[in-house]
Parts: C-alpha cells; sequence; structure tokens
C-alpha cells in the first residue's frame, strides 16, 4: 500500500511540474519585457485598451470623439490598471506618444505615467487611408524612431493594424509588443505583454 501512495505522490508531482514549468517560464518571459522596456533603446507598442466595435462612424472627425469610436467603462478600468502594472515593474513615468483618434489619447491619459504626446505617424492605417498614405505614414514612423534617443521606459499608444504593420505581430486590445529600435529605426520584436 505505501509504495501505490508513493507512486501516486510521484505521477502527481511530475502533473504539477509539467503544468506549471509553462506558466513559470511565460513568468519570467513577462519579467524579462518589463526590464527590457525599462532599458536604453527598447519601447513598447501598445494597443489601445477596449472600445467596442471594429470600425469608426462613417461620420468620423479627428478631434471630435462623439464621431468615434470610443473606450468602455471597462476599457477605462484595463487603461488605469495597465498603468498600475507599470508601477508595479517599477516603471513610475514614461514618455507617451499617441494616436490622435480618441481611444488611444484616452488609454495614453488614464495610464498616469505622464504627460501624452500626439504623434501623427501612429495614426490608424484601417480606415480611408490610401495606401500611398500608409506606406508615406510607415516610413514616416521608421524616420521618427531613428530620430529618438530612447533613453526613458517609452510607450506608442496606437491601433492593432499599425502595429502589426510594424512589426508583423498581431496585438489584442491593451496587448503591448515589446521592441529594440535599431539606430536606422528598424525594430526587432522582443515579444508581447497581454493586457489580461
Amino acid at each position: 500500500m505505501v509504495k501505490v501512495v508513493t507512486l501516486r505522490r510521484v505521477i502527481a508531482l511530475i502533473a504539477i511540474s509539467v503544468i506549471c514549468a509553462p506558466l513559470i517560464s511565460a513568468q519570467e518571459s513577462e519579467l524579462e519585457l518589463w526590464r527590457a522596456i525599462n532599458t536604453k533603446e527598447h519601447i513598447a507598442l501598445m494597443r489601445h485598451s477596449t472600445a467596442p466595435g471594429s470600425d469608426d462612424p462613417s461620420n468620423f472627425q479627428l478631434g471630435d470623439c462623439s464621431t468615434q469610436r470610443n473606450l468602455s467603462l471597462g476599457g477605462r478600468e484595463l487603461a488605469r490598471l495597465i498603468g498600475g502594472h507599470f508601477r508595479d515593474n517599477g516603471i513610475d513615468a514614461a514618455d507617451i506618444y499617441s494616436s490622435p483618434w480618441c481611444r488611444c489619447m484616452e488609454t495614453s491619459e488614464l495610464m498616469n505615467l505622464g504627460p501624452v504626446n500626439e504623434l501623427l505617424s501612429i495614426s490608424s492605417l484601417y480606415q480611408n487611408v490610401p495606401n500611398q498614405l500608409a506606406r508615406d505614414r510607415s516610413s514616416d514612423m521608421q524616420k521618427w524612431l531613428a530620430g529618438q534617443d530612447f533613453d526613458r521606459p517609452t510607450v506608442l499608444v496606437t491601433h492593432q493594424v499599425n502595429i502589426t504593420d510594424l512589426t508583423g505581430e498581431y496585438a489584442g486590445e491593451g496587448d503591448m509588443i515589446i521592441v529594440s529600435v535599431a539606430a536606422d529605426g528598424a525594430l526587432e520584436v522582443l515579444g508581447k505583454i497581454r493586457a489580461n
């Protein structure tokens, strides 16, 4: 009987270690990404927080939030929580750049990490943007990146389509893609920090 109990314990310990190993590895990876944000030449590309829907209304006007898709109550709370995650990881202040879309600006402000700087080159590429304008914005963005000295934590709050255009990665609402920035503005993806 003792041998059976011992064998069951061994099997249980093996099962626990198999289940927990990926979780521990994921936690360590996330800690490394938070450390990277706090080092020179690394930035976070963040998708705005939860804004129900998938497009802006047909009467969209930049600067008029009543004509745009905006954060939900849950989206506002998530933006505050994300700001709290920064503080929990030793980042009390950051250089924040935002797309001028209201959902990005509000996300940036609610994180409460410092003044928000509007950056036109990370405006949404999704709606009614001709291919040439999208290419011009991508080129402008790379030039802007090359001209920056990222010596403080830096977060660019933008749209999923822009993040995918810059990195090839998909970001859910509130997710961050952590990248290193080369001298020429080229980006290398280090990983993703999920909002939830």
